[in-house]
């Protein structure tokens, strides 16, 4: 059962990666002109900063909560790994941990899609790949949240 919680770890810590990855790029909306980030917007080769509304503001703040966390839960489930006996707190704990942040990450995902929903819908306008990349983090904790849990 070890092995389970190792490779939630594991996994956990690609969730974060991940969802480092896609706060720090500006890939979250493509238009035919440019590229907008949470952080900053680039079009024709030139960086600007993106002015914060309330969907930035709060994909930024939950995504941070979230990662934190996830890194606790990570560092839970991995040591509940490496553990020799069985029923270990620390992996059940970290599982917890794990679906939590899972949890504030998908809060500030969806109030993100939310706000922008209607701007996305727009002809020549799309998601791109650091939103992608946020949506597989949050899935990748909730999974490893749970393996983490049920590999008691």
């Amino acid at each position: 059962m070890g092995f389970l919680r190792l490779g939630s770890g594991g996994g956990l810590l690609f969730a974060l990666c991940f969802n480092l990855i896609a706060l720090a790029t500006p890939g979250w909306i493509y238009t035919p002109v440019s590229a907008q980030g949470l952080f900053q917007v680039v079009s024709g080769g030139v960086w600007a900063n993106v002015p914060k509304g309330n969907a930035e503001k709060v994909a930024i703040a939950f995504n941070i909560m979230g990662d934190v966390i996830l890194l606790c839960g990570a560092i839970g489930a991995l040591i509940g790994g490496a553990k020799k006996e069985k029923g270990s707190a620390f992996g059940t704990f970290g599982g917890v941990l794990s679906l939590l942040g899972g949890v504030l990450i998908m809060i500030g995902l969806a109030s993100y899609t939310g706000l922008y929903a209607d701007t996305v819908f727009l002809s020549n306008v799309s998601w791109g790949y650091s939103f992608v990349f946020a949506w597989v983090s949050f899935a990748l904790a909730i999974i490893g949240g749970v393996i983490s849990i049920v590999g008691n």
